[in-house]
């Protein structure tokens, strides 16, 4: 009888250190899972932050250009008032253009909508074009009018007013309120149209900033939900009537390539839901966005958006009235990262493309800008390439997905066109070209210039002093055209 209890006691014993013993090690193995999760917490905590960094440092830096492109613009348009020289002039309208297109490429590198983008692109292309074409006249040695010089101020203080604005938004950035990054992750949640019309006002442009808490670094600052609200509303353009794309009688020409009848708000809606830009995964709402009726092309424009609420995605289209063509896409999600190489990203838009309609489309130029690939087609008809017939696509190199589309240029001017054998053969025109230029490609080609007129070229591409140059010889005359210059730069190329 006491064997047995020793026995007991002993099992009972050894039981209860198997026990202690189990508990020991699933408390180490407890300890040690959270101290994992805690490393891995902090790991990708400061992989976000450092993420959020660059991002943020990106934005800055073209923002602080973009303010600098617009200070240089009203400085120098201000100045084309107290200059008679038509060397001078020529020179301080060479500049105002050349600075309104880099202000194009670093207004596209910010996190806006398209609101935003849109009016405040048609402002510096209205601005850049109209000097170009007055730089040209003060080249020839035409001086200027006082109309255009009362245009060319006017258009600075366009300009001008925009820069008070960005100024205004520039403390804040200076101050750490404003962080653009956070205006990045609204677009991609969706939240660019955040209404705050206490802050709305009559100003060239209005910038308003949602405050929230930062919780890493335990400060208010602003969310910049209403940065997206830069506007341009009370600005008043000058009649431009001038040799250019963005003259008001190329404006207001009538589009030539619009085909079909006029449609209804609904048959445009079901056009609209079977965009190729949009995830057949996704269930999306519609809703009928700012009338296109002043546009240059009438369109119905709509918002679409996904129905899911943490991780919404936002998209506009534009369909026009008549025949119901797709004129603008836009995409607000951005990519973050960079997949696919150049060749590949092209070949997606070429394929997006062809679902839309579009054929015989040749890229001519592109440029890739934070995960964005952007490419200019032209229309190609019995191997002549058709400059004016144009539509430009984004796509994002994470995933090969379109998130823009511009085909406004080519439903303007494409139609079809007498094209006449040349009667200046390629070699003859070839001895226009100069012989410093090594020739590098030869193409038939239409280009427009003195307005709304379009010339048949030999299109001549080649290299002097380690740079880029295309010159276009008329085909019917021998006569040289134009000359551009190729400005490449590490994410793609541009003709100036």
């Amino acid at each position: 009888m006491d064997t047995n209890i020793d026995t007991n006691i002993d099992t009972n014993m050894d039981n209860r250190q198997e026990t202690n013993h189990t508990g020991k090690i699933m408390l180490v193995l407890a300890i040690a899972l959270f101290a994992i999760a805690i490393f891995w917490g902090t790991t990708k905590e400061r992989e976000t932050r450092t993420y959020q960094t660059l991002l943020e440092n990106e934005y800055q830096q073209s923002f602080y250009q973009l303010l600098a492109n617009v200070e240089d613009i009203s400085v120098s348009a201000s100045k084309v008032d107290m200059t008679t020289s038509p060397a001078q002039t020529s020179q301080l309208l060479s500049d105002i253009w050349w600075q309104a297109n880099m202000a194009e490429d670093n207004l596209a590198a910010l996190p806006l909508s398209y609101e935003a983008f849109d009016k405040l692109e048609t402002l510096l292309n209205h601005t850049g074009d109209y000097c170009r074409a007055m730089s040209k006249q003060a080249m020839s040695g035409t001086p200027l009018t006082e109309e255009q010089q009362q245009n060319i101020i006017t258009l600075g203080k366009n300009i001008a007013a925009v820069s008070d604005e960005l100024h205004q938004i520039e403390a804040q950035v200076n101050s750490g309120e404003l962080r653009f990054v956070s205006a990045h992750n609204d677009l991609r949640m969706g939240k660019n149209n955040v209404d705050n019309p206490e802050k709305n006002n009559n100003t060239a442009a209005t910038v308003a900033a949602q405050q929230g808490e930062n919780q890493e670094e335990n400060q208010a600052e602003s969310t910049a939900s209403n940065f997206n609200d830069l506007k341009t509303d009370s600005i008043e353009y000058p009649t431009l009537i001038y040799d250019g794309p963005f003259s008001d009688h190329m404006v207001n020409k009538k589009p030539e390539g619009l085909t079909g009848e006029p449609i209804s708000m609904a048959q445009a809606k079901e056009i609209a839901m079977k965009f190729p830009g949009l995830d057949p995964q996704k269930e999306y709402e519609i809703t009928e966005a700012e009338s296109g009726n002043e546009a240059t092309i009438p369109v119905y424009c709509f918002d679409v958006t996904s129905g899911e609420e943490e991780n919404a995605h936002q998209l506009h289209i534009d369909i026009s009235k008549t025949g119901g063509h797709n004129i603008m896409f836009m995409d607000y999600a951005r990519p973050e990262t960079t997949n696919l190489t150049t060749d590949e990203g092209i070949a997606k838009a070429h394929a997006f493309l062809e679902k839309l309609g579009y054929k015989n489309m040749q890229e001519t130029y592109t440029i890739n800008q934070n995960n964005v690939l952007t490419i200019a087609f032209a229309y190609k008809e019995n191997d002549i390439l058709l400059y004016p017939d144009q539509i430009k696509v984004q796509v994002a190199m994470d995933d090969g997905r379109i998130i823009a589309l511009e085909a406004a240029q080519y439903f303007m001017n494409h139609k079809e066109r007498n094209l006449e054998t040349p009667a200046v053969s390629v070699d003859s025109a070839r001895e226009k070209v100069p012989t410093k230029l090594q020739v590098t490609g030869e193409q038939l080609t239409v280009i427009p210039l003195d307005g709304d007129k379009e010339y048949l070229t030999w299109e001549y591409k080649g290299i002097y002093n380690n740079e880029d140059y295309v010159v276009y010889i008329d085909a019917t005359t021998g006569e040289e055209r134009n000359v551009v210059k190729i400005i490449s730069t590490p994410g793609g190329s541009w003709a100036m």
